[in-house]
Formats: C-alpha cells, structure tokens, sequence
C-alpha cells in the first residue's frame, strides 16, 4: 500500500497513514469547507 499525507491547515487536519509502519494519525481540527472532497482520498485509501 501507498503511504498518504496530507498536511494540517487552519480547516483541516493533518492525516499520516504509513500502512508499512502501522500507522495512522489524524490529528488537529476537521472543519474543511468541502468534507466530501476532503476526506474522499482519505476514504479511497481505506478502502
């Protein structure tokens, strides 16, 4: 699996998830203007 990264703004947070390493880290604040497109690599990821 591919690592993703996504840096943390003023709306949105910064998410790591290295699958290799066994991690996954969401951290700071979730208020992005469009949470569908936001989250939508984050959830293609997952799945």
């Amino acid at each position: 699996m591919q690592k993703l990264y996504i840096e943390a703004t003023s709306t949105t947070p910064r998410i790591v998830f290295e699958p290799d390493e066994g991690k996954l880290m969401i951290s700071g604040r979730s208020m992005p203007e469009d949470s569908d497109a936001f989250y939508s690599p984050v959830f293609s990821w997952l799945e």
